[in-house]
């Protein structure tokens, strides 16, 4: 099968110098110093931090990746690219894939981009030699459309985070590991990149409690993870009425991939947050994640009639709505929303994040012929239309309290949250809806649902 062109040339000095970025000077100065690629230059680059960030005015910042090739130069090495995929910044849909670039003669390869001094996101790379990369793509746009996406499926469990980035990889969904970066001004920038560097020194935390669900309803096994935060500094009996309660859909997310449990019980000790019981829900796999959390009423009905009862045999929990809270993000977000609407009586506190309020309408998007089929599609989601038409239960009185976010770079999943925020605000209910500055990225997320459940346990 035949590949795009190799990178490599016969002899360094052929290749012209490295465009770049004369806007962040310090940065052009590093990388155009006379001993770059040396051991002494990737020391004195360690030590001033990868990715290399400048601010460059107007709010924005070049943003530099760089990675070592350990094979040495494009003499030795059989590196011929080194894919990037930023989450929200890099698109792997487009045909022609991002790569960073060799500097001649070097063992380094760079990018560079500007990004707002705000922004978040998670990104890892893809060296890839000759047999991995891209094939020539013909043919029509959608066979060039699909030889691509079997392509960067077939290179992607080949990913790695940044070696060279100092904050915790951790793994995204199911798959693959990726570096976490933060730019100076994204939100609780101190808290967030301190505790990706090691250096927060969490309260004292309870290991989580894991149980395995075996619902009947559902003839489903699962596991979910419990945890009853303020264990640190509150030594008192637990409430009459039962602790508030959290359940977190995509559980395995927030009890493994990227633990929370330590910063749950800082905000708890710092009076941020209520000592709570937080509930885990493990989604089991994709393919069931996508049944569960799309508007399912029986998934529902099983946590509601069998997983709650099984939570309060370990940890006394509330039955006050006001005080019970679904949190989800993505499909997660759809559910949460839809377990607010149509449990009124039990879950009163809903946190969603990116919610795929779209749904079902995946056949709409992908086959939209422009902007406005895309927009049309994003907005007329089952749940946005059941809540417009007045098709859910009796609201309790007062009405939910939603927390809703969606990153700015996440295009028609804006339509999607912002036709839902009015549908809910004109149903009645309290809502807080705002957007940030990245995508579709749990290390966004993350932030989010902390804040999310300050407000939302603020009242």
């Amino acid at each position: 099968m035949a590949r795009e062109n190799s990178s490599r040339a016969k002899f360094a000095e052929d290749m012209q110098p490295p465009a770049l970025n004369r806007k962040a000077p310090q940065t052009a100065l590093f990388l155009d110093a006379p001993d770059r690629g040396e051991a002494g230059w990737w020391v004195r680059l360690v030590k001033r931090g990868v990715p290399m960030i400048e601010a460059i005015g107007n709010g924005q910042a070049c943003v530099t990746f760089l990675w070592r090739d350990d094979q040495g130069t494009e003499l030795t090495s059989p590196v011929e690219r080194v894919y990037a995929d930023v989450n929200s910044v890099t698109d792997h849909h487009c045909l022609t894939p991002q790569s960073l670039e060799r500097i001649a003669g070097t063992d380094v390869w760079f990018w560079q981009v500007e990004l707002p001094l705000n922004w978040r996101g998670s990104y890892c790379f893809i060296p890839a030699s000759e047999d991995r990369l891209q094939p020539v793509l013909s043919g029509d746009l959608q066979t060039c459309k699909a030889n691509h996406r079997d392509w960067w499926r077939s290179v992607l469990p080949h990913a790695t985070p940044d070696p060279l980035n100092p904050l915790q990889s951790y793994k995204v969904g199911m798959r693959l590991r990726v570096s976490p970066l933060h730019l100076p001004e994204a939100p609780n920038y101190a808290l967030w990149h301190a505790i990706d560097s090691g250096k927060v020194p969490h309260a004292p935390f309870q290991e989580l409690v894991e149980i395995n669900w075996a619902s009947k309803l559902q003839n489903k096994q699962r596991k979910v993870w419990i945890y009853v935060s303020g264990w640190s500094h509150n030594q008192s009996a637990p409430p009459v009425d039962g602790y508030p309660l959290v359940l977190l859909l995509d559980g395995s997310n927030w009890a493994e991939q990227m633990p929370i449990q330590g910063v749950l019980e800082m905000e708890t000790a710092e009076g941020n947050l209520p000592s709570a019981v937080y509930v885990f829900i493990d989604p089991i796999d994709l393919e069931q994640r996508a049944e569960d959390l799309t508007c399912n009423a029986e998934f529902w009905n099983a946590v509601h009639s069998e997983l709650l009862p099984l939570i309060a045999e370990i940890a006394p929990i509330t039955a006050n709505p006001a005080l019970s809270m679904v949190a989800g993000q993505s499909y997660g977000g759809l559910a949460a929303t839809y377990a607010g609407l149509f449990l009124p009586n039990r879950f009163g506190l809903v946190l969603s994040q990116s919610g795929s309020f779209w749904w079902p309408n995946f056949e709409a998007l992908r086959s939209a012929q422009n902007v406005a089929e895309l927009r049309e599609g994003a907005r007329t989601g089952w749940l946005t239309t059941q809540l417009k038409s007045g098709d859910v239960p009796e609201k309790i009185p007062g009405g939910m309290r939603v927390f809703m976010e969606v990153g700015t770079r996440e295009e028609d999943m804006i339509d999607a949250s912002d036709t839902m925020s009015v549908a809910l605000n004109g149903a009645g209910h309290e809502v807080f809806y705002r957007r940030f500055e990245g995508g579709h990225d749990g290390l966004c997320w993350r932030n989010g649902l902390i804040d999310g459940l300050r407000w939302l346990f603020a009242r």
